[in-house]
């Protein structure tokens, strides 16, 4: 319940940020980040970042102590073994949400850390992988080649994000504005504390942002585990946040994230959750057309997306599972149209090749065991991390009338070639498919209605245990409200 505690806090935290008055978007505010002329003192950037870092893990292994997480308990035996000569494993069985979730947060702090302490994008990677080196050799019993890996990619991605984020709040002159910085970028708000404000300056970058609830009723389709269906035949409570920072056509990128969009949402009843994230950030564009009508902005972009459904609320274990995780770079194309009867048309298209995918293959002691299901002896327990490379193709098209409404139809695909990093990994090729349709009617400039429609697809051919087939969709209503 730990973990669900901290994945509520997150999405807290950008319901906190929602509700902080956000200047209108302009051409001109694409400008508005420009780094202040004061005179830098390097030397206390580069110990305030290290005192950052260490203030991250150190927090977070004595949060997990007092939890007792068993990879939190580490000794001065076991930090003197990894420091002298490392033993690097590649991690079996732990939560799908610990892995590709909060691993990849844990690395936003270290990335944020260096940000907020006047590094720039490209100098603040080697912090995010200093950082979690020194989390897997000093702050855990046995390091983890994965856990490394997921930690940096994630925390590039999801630290720039929630770096230009807290940007966006601008002094903290209120409670809501203390609270919302403190969870979207916590190094952030301790560097106010130390009286180190940002030497960039932030504001009026959100072009769209909103925040949606209401009801969600989910149906599972297990192929050979139809009881594990039952748990998503209960209605839940939802929340989203989505926001479009920059101009996704018009704006000639020249700093990553100059432009990004973020998507998450979460859903939960007694028996099940889903939760979703779905990013992409221009590391840089062009944009070689423009007109008051039209306009087309391509370039390369960096991708974290995140799906994790399960009727496990704890643990994650067991079939009932749909599970996936992606970190890519690809070209990205955007265009918009306008038309002279006020609709607006904007397409959106992303060709990737995905760094790194992860996925789980997911065994039930409650179930008849599957044949070879070898993996049941393993010490790590009764599910099996696979690990991947592979293509991505995500498409999306929006239809925007200012009295009929907007509509959303987006579409994703990855594939991922599991690598057998280990003899207990599984072999074979893992596709995955999330497909999204929404419209929503305006009811004033804030407010609107809106139905929503989710399809979750997981299917894993594998060489050693039998196929996956798991398929859920989902039905949402809710009320939005815009900023």
């Amino acid at each position: 319940m730990a973990l669900l505690g901290m994945l509520l806090l997150r999405m807290f935290a950008l319901v906190c940020f929602v509700l902080v008055p956000i200047r209108a978007h302009s051409r001109e505010a694409e400008t508005a980040e420009e780094p202040a002329s004061q005179e830098r003192n390097l030397f206390a950037d580069i110990g305030y970042t290290a005192l950052g870092v260490i203030k991250s893990n150190v927090v977070v292994n004595y949060a997990n102590r007092l939890a007792g997480s068993s990879f939190a308990m580490m000794t001065f035996e076991s930090t003197w073994n990894n420091i002298i000569g490392p033993t690097w494993m590649w991690e079996n069985g732990d939560r799908f949400l610990v892995n590709q979730f909060l691993h990849p947060w844990h690395g936003s702090t270290y990335f944020t850390a260096a940000r907020s302490n006047n590094f720039n994008f490209w100098q603040s990677i080697p912090v995010v992988i200093a950082g979690s080196w020194m989390w897997e050799v000093m702050f855990e019993p046995k390091p983890a080649w994965n856990d490394l890996i997921v930690t940096t990619l994630g925390g590039i991605a999801y630290g720039e994000i929630m770096h230009r984020l807290f940007m966006e709040l601008g002094p903290m002159t209120s409670v809501w504005k203390a609270i919302a910085g403190f969870f979207v970028s916590p190094l952030s708000s301790y560097n106010l504390l130390y009286n180190r404000p940002n030497r960039e300056i932030g504001g009026g970058n959100i072009r769209r942002l909103s925040f949606r609830t209401g009801i969600e009723q989910s149906f599972a389709f297990f192929t050979g585990h139809e009881r594990e269906q039952d748990a998503w035949n209960y209605p839940g409570a939802s929340l989203a946040v989505n926001i479009v920072y920059g101009d996704p056509f018009s704006q000639d990128v020249r700093r990553p994230f100059d432009h990004f969009e973020f998507f998450a949402a979460f859903t939960t009843n007694t028996h099940s959750y889903h939760m979703t994230i779905i990013s992409d950030g221009y590391l840089f564009a062009l944009n070689p057309r423009w007109s008051p009508r039209s306009a087309t902005s391509m370039g390369l972009s960096l991708h974290f997306d995140y799906f994790n459904a399960t009727n496990d609320l704890i643990d994650n274990f067991g079939y009932g599972n749909i599970q996936f995780s992606s970190h890519a770079i690809g070209w990205t194309v955007k265009h918009m149209r306008r038309f002279a009867q006020s609709p607006q048309l904007e397409l959106r298209a992303h060709a990737n090749a995905i760094l790194w995918g992860s996925t789980m293959y997911n065994a039930n002691y409650g179930d008849p065991a599957p044949p070879n299901a070898f993996w049941l002896e393993d010490i790590m327990g009764t599910n099996r991390g696979s690990f991947g490379m592979g293509p991505n193709v995500k498409l999306g098209f929006a239809l925007d009338h200012e009295r009929a409404g907007r509509l959303d139809v987006n579409l994703a695909a990855y594939h991922i070639a599991v690598i057998p990093v280990t003899r207990y990994h599984l072999t074979g090729n893992v596709f995955f498919v999330h497909a999204m349709l929404n419209y929503e009617l305006r009811l004033s400039r804030r407010l609107g209605v809106g139905a929503a429609a989710a399809m979750w697809g997981l299917f894993g051919f594998h060489d050693s245990v039998p196929d996956v087939n798991r398929m859920l969709v989902s039905n949402f209503l809710y009320m939005a409200f815009r900023f």
